[in-house]
């Protein structure tokens, strides 16, 4: 398995690609800001179909220890007439979902 992950070690982490699949495909993302599981799409899969299912327009997500915003940008893509708040302590986090949400 460590063959097939090598090519992911010439991405630089501050590199922004687009998520390659799941419900938040085509948005951006910053590569070193959390696992390549997150942009490839494969992070939690059936936890990001089901959140996806539930929220339903005018709803309210609250995401607490955001991270680096993952689930906040899949709230915030889904809930248009809705509201996402998320909290998250830690400054260098902070900087990435802030990045992610732009």
């Amino acid at each position: 398995m460590k063959v097939a992950r090598y090519p992911l070690t010439w991405l630089a982490p501050e590199q922004v690609v687009r998520i390659l699949s799941g419900p938040l495909r085509g948005s951006r993302w910053i590569v070193g800001s959390a696992r390549h599981a997150y942009w490839l799409g494969s992070y939690e899969r059936e936890k990001q179909r089901q959140i996806a299912n539930e929220l339903k327009p005018g709803d309210v997500f609250y995401d607490i220890g955001a991270n680096v915003g993952f689930y906040t940008l899949l709230a915030a893509r889904r809930l248009i007439t809705g509201s996402v708040y998320a909290f998250e302590p830690l400054p260098k986090n902070i900087a990435y979902l802030r990045e992610h949400l732009k």
